[in-house]
């Protein structure tokens, strides 16, 4: 692995067979596990993707294609052995989807169509900054954090893309919080 937990391509399979082998045995050794997992955290941004700044002979790979086959990879191998476990991503985080003309926005449309027969569910992280205090004041300039309605236009996005490709599915809001600190 290199970046954070990001499996080399060559070593896709052994991650998803390890996977799947922890599923199981917990399984059998405690006779539960958790009934949704998801494939890898964050992987949506760089830090946690190591894809995503990836460079073939000076051009990038295409990284969310990478993202998308290793999710469906791990979801058909856990479902093969424990197909009552409920497998999803992408763990999101950073939800600027407006970002780059809406560029992240239409990669993740592309994962979900890349994944729409594999992932059982879909899995974001929203967190506001140190500046959310105050929000509605500074709305028409700054603001861009999630309260004030932006979390709800940002599911709605992705509930109505499941609608028009026929994949709607549960999303699942697995991180929600501040990033602001204590007093």
């Amino acid at each position: 692995a290199f970046g954070r937990g990001t499996p080399r391509i060559e070593y896709f399979n052994q991650a998803a067979q390890l996977a799947a082998t922890y599923l199981k045995k917990q399984i059998e050794y405690s006779g539960r596990t958790a009934t949704w997992w998801e494939v890898k955290n964050e992987s949506t941004i760089k830090s946690e993707w190591f894809y995503h700044f990836t460079r073939n002979k000076g051009q990038p790979v295409d990284s969310w294609k990478h993202l998308a086959d290793f999710h469906n990879l791990v979801a058909n191998t856990v479902h093969q052995s424990s197909p009552e476990v409920k497998i999803g991503g992408p763990a999101s985080a950073w939800m600027q989807l407006q970002s780059d003309h809406f560029g992240l926005w239409k990669k993740q449309a592309r994962f979900m169509d890349l994944t729409k027969d594999h992932l059982d569910f879909y899995s974001h992280h929203f967190y506001e900054d140190p500046q959310t205090l105050g929000a509605e004041r500074r709305l028409p300039s700054s603001y861009d954090g999630y309260l004030l309605g932006r979390l709800e236009a940002l599911l709605d996005m992705f509930q109505a893309y499941g609608e028009v490709t026929n994949n709607l599915k549960p999303m699942i809001i697995s991180e929600y919080g501040t990033l602001n600190k204590g007093i």
